[in-house]
């Protein structure tokens, strides 16, 4: 049996400026992308993602004498990239990972059959438009998002949800090897761009009744704010093909509809978006996975789901303003979203437009525009209500497309041009009649409310 050697690694750490080469877009705003994160434009009935990928296709052609990339396929999410410049040791912004020291265990050595407990992200990681802080894994290769814990005895990540999303570098009937098979995890570098490190290590490819040394090593990789998931290999070999459950599933699932999952066929190193599913043909001898394995540093293969930031050239459109019934002092809204990757609503005590800045996240609550701005919401949501006004008072609203709050590339871009605009006023409080009792019967009266008086003259 092979074991996966300790190779010692050192790189110098790269600045964030040759990390992320940025180069200007039609509009003079800076898009900057990772050096391994390359992406090729297919068809798109989209403009606005058009003139994006023919941005990135230009980026392609002056920095190919840096990077070789084999990128296949994209969906209207995600894009998918295949590189083999990978590193176990390395992080994609050239932070350092050491999984020897300081990692969690979640499955132990020589293990079947085995899931771990529903286990805290440490993030609100973005994967199809939700949020996700927890997670849980299984020997057989599966992570699922969210607080439904992982099956242990399915062997493919058909089955996932859009609650409960299943991703894998490589599923199949395994256990961990013995000795110094394990899954275990780490959180590395600081808030609010860390990474969710969890590695199979030593796993034994494949399942066999008496648990074996494991040869086989990979990590996935979730990384906070971007929503980026990384698959990168190390050593990866079959040590015993007579496993029942041997078709490598390798990609994530929600769901069966185009979009909803995305399957890598390693051999090709593609990824489908559409269609049926379908994992990789069963593995029946022996030896190292072509296309996978890898024993150097640097020359490992990485698979990478991103979703691009893209500009927005439009604005979100029919909004709609009411005054909350019986209050007088909400006005609750909603408007037609146009795609975008989030939307930017602000209010205004007067009626004029405020000025966000790209590249700044605004929290609800802000009033970093100015004294009489607000923002009421900020995501994908296409909603808000406001609270705590004054009566009979008007409040004017303006909404703005953002390339997105969780996306590869330059954030919170906005659209200036004509914001979707509006303006309602607050219902007028009114003061009810007192409730006025007779007491025991007399003449004396009860006043059950409380009532403001001034003196007649």
């Amino acid at each position: 049996s092979q074991f996966l050697s300790k190779t010692s690694f050192v790189r110098k750490r790269k600045s964030r400026s040759e990390i992320f080469p940025s180069s200007s877009f039609a509009n003079n705003q800076a898009f900057s992308i990772p050096q391994n994160q390359q992406f090729m434009q297919t068809s798109t009935n989209n403009q606005r993602v058009k003139n994006f990928f023919s941005f990135l296709l230009l980026s392609l052609t002056m920095m190919l004498s840096f990077l070789s990339v084999n990128v296949k396929s994209q969906n209207t999410n995600y894009v998918f990239s295949s590189n083999t410049n990978g590193s176990l040791a390395l992080l994609v912004d050239g932070s350092a990972v050491d999984m020897s020291t300081g990692t969690t265990s979640l499955i132990a050595a020589g293990l079947d059959a085995t899931r771990s407990v529903v286990t805290t992200i440490g993030f609100n990681f973005p994967f199809k438009g939700s949020n996700f802080t927890d997670f849980s894994v299984s020997e057989n290769g599966l992570l699922a998002l969210g607080t439904s814990r992982v099956t242990n005895s399915t062997y493919t990540i058909a089955g996932g949800t859009i609650s409960n999303p299943y991703l894998s570098a490589f599923a199949a009937d395994m256990r961990t090897g013995t000795t110094t098979g394990k899954v275990h995890y780490k959180l590395i570098g600081t808030a609010p761009n860390r990474c969710l490190v969890i590695e199979f290590k030593d796993m034994q490819v494949f399942y066999t009744l008496t648990a074996a040394a494991g040869t086989s090593t990979w990590q996935m990789r979730l990384y906070e704010g971007t929503g980026l998931v990384e698959y990168v290999y190390g050593s990866m070999n079959v040590s015993d093909a007579t496993a029942t459950n041997k078709a490598p599933s390798i990609g994530f699932y929600t769901g069966s509809a185009s979009n909803a999952f995305g399957s890598v066929d390693y051999a090709t190193n593609s990824c489908l978006f559409s269609g049926t599913y379908t994992a990789n043909p069963a593995i029946t001898s022996t030896g190292d996975i072509a296309n996978l394995n890898s024993s150097e540093e640097g020359s490992r293969t990485i698979y990478s789901f991103a979703v691009p930031c893209v500009t927005p050239t439009s604005q979100p459109t029919s909004l709609v303003l009411t005054p909350t019934s019986n209050t007088y002092n909400s006005i609750s809204g909603s408007f037609t979203g146009n795609g975008s990757g989030a939307y930017l609503v602000v209010r205004t005590a007067t009626n004029t437009p405020p000025s966000p800045i790209s590249g700044t996240a605004y929290t609800v609550g802000s009033t970093a525009m100015g004294a009489d701005t607000y923002v009421e919401s900020y995501g994908t949501s296409t909603s808000f209500t406001s609270t705590n006004l004054s009566s009979n008072t008007p409040y004017y609203y303006w909404v703005f497309a953002s390339s997105g709050t969780a996306c590869l590339g330059t954030m919170h871009d906005y659209y200036f041009t004509e914001p979707l605009a509006g303006s309602q006023t607050t219902n007028t409080r009114s003061v009810p009649c007192p409730t006025i009792t007779p007491v025991d019967g007399s003449s004396t009266f009860k006043i059950t409310d409380t009532l403001k008086w001034s003196a007649v003259t």
